[in-house]
């Protein structure tokens, strides 16, 4: 489907090629000049656009690839103090089995011992048991009962650190556990973020495309309507100066007596060059025409604001852009040196200053070539 520029650029492809109507062709050709020039202006904002969405995706992959090796890393620590809690669960439950063992056989040493020491000393004789015999059985039961004691002593120690550092390797747990529960939500935003950006980007690169195409339909329409505007000047073929313009090549007065600001083939942009002079300018300035011909143009059009365009023969225009005022008329013949305008900043301009193009065979030539 056309777009609202391509149905207003074949509208006038139609026209041109209706003698019925009396629209000026060199009009339509700046018309659609300027749409050309408006669609080339968005073309680049949507490629800084993309640029910036591409450097945005590419700072977000890297964030993501940061991410990704942060969860492996915690991901390989929790394994790690998993492995150690079970050990060190293993080796509390050896404490624990060898305290008891020691505590029951320091309770049958105990009993012994009280058993042995609560008997008669008739009885213990009667068993031919001598004094000497049952002091060192004695002796030998409360330094059992003291090295068991110092063993379950030593046990119960390494149980409380054992303990201590069994906490403080859940506690350790437990931050890692969060920590990768953040970092996965964390991840989770990003891939959204990523999704959103890829499907920006996709739709950017639509939008390009369909502008691009669009662009270059309007450039072959602007190619034909340059073409018709050729034949229809040769055709006109009026008398306009007794001594041919082109004879007056590099002898032509200046419009304006300031100071050229942008020559021709000056880059304006990234895309768009200058098609003429840009000329300081005082506002109120007079604007002089710099050769005899007639007004085929004189109103306002967009990107040029006041604007005079004058036929000098059927290949040459001179264009006169960004006046403050017109002293002229369409259809007026005039001399070289008649005042036909005053300068001014209208049509978008920034700064007081004459727009000057001056055109053969419908394409822009360096005014340079033509001008004293």
């Amino acid at each position: 489907m056309l777009s609202p520029r391509q149905w207003l650029a074949a509208l006038w492809l139609l026209s041109i090629s209706s003698a019925a109507l009396c629209v000026d062709p060199a009009q339509q050709l700046l018309q659609l000049n300027a749409t050309i020039a408006e669609l080339e202006q968005q073309l680049q904002q949507q490629r800084g656009s993309q640029t910036a969405l591409e450097q945005q995706l590419a700072a977000l992959t890297l964030q993501q690839n940061a991410i990704a090796q942060q969860q492996r890393q915690l991901a390989a620590q929790i394994t790690a103090n998993n492995r150690s809690l079970a050990q060190l669960d293993t080796r509390q439950q050896q404490l624990n089995d060898a305290v008891a063992t020691q505590r029951l056989q320091a309770s049958a040493v105990l009993a012994a011992h009280y058993k042995l020491g609560r008997q008669p000393q008739l009885k213990l004789l009667l068993n031919g048991q001598q004094p000497q015999q049952i002091k060192r059985q004695l002796n030998y039961y409360r330094y059992l009962v003291a090295a068991r004691q110092q063993l379950l002593d030593s046990l119960n120690r390494d149980l409380l650190e054992l303990t201590a550092v069994q906490s403080q390797q859940r506690q350790q747990r437990q931050t890692l556990v969060q920590q990768q529960r953040q970092q996965q939500s964390l991840a989770a935003q990003l891939e959204q973020s990523l999704s959103k950006q890829q499907q920006r980007g996709a739709e950017l690169k639509k939008r390009i495309a369909a502008q691009r195409s669009e662009l270059s339909q309007l450039q072959q329409q602007r190619q034909q309507l340059e073409r018709v505007i050729a034949e229809a000047t040769r055709r006109a073929a009026p008398a306009l100066a007794s001594r041919p313009i082109a004879e007056l090549k590099g002898q032509l007065p200046r419009p304006a007596p300031g100071r050229v600001l942008h020559r021709f083939g000056e880059r304006r942009d990234d895309q768009l060059r200058w098609q003429g002079w840009l000329i300081d300018a005082r506002r109120g300035d007079p604007i002089a025409l710099v050769h005899p011909g007639r007004v085929v143009y004189a109103d306002y059009l967009r990107g040029y604001g006041l604007l005079v365009i004058v036929q000098h023969d059927p290949e040459t225009l001179t264009l006169y852009a960004h006046n403050s005022e017109l002293a002229t008329a369409v259809g007026e013949q005039l001399n070289a040196g008649a005042i036909i305008a005053y300068a001014g900043d209208s049509g978008e301009q920034i700064g007081n200053a004459l727009y000057f193009e001056l055109r053969r065979d419908g394409a822009a030539v360096d005014p340079a070539q033509w001008l004293r």
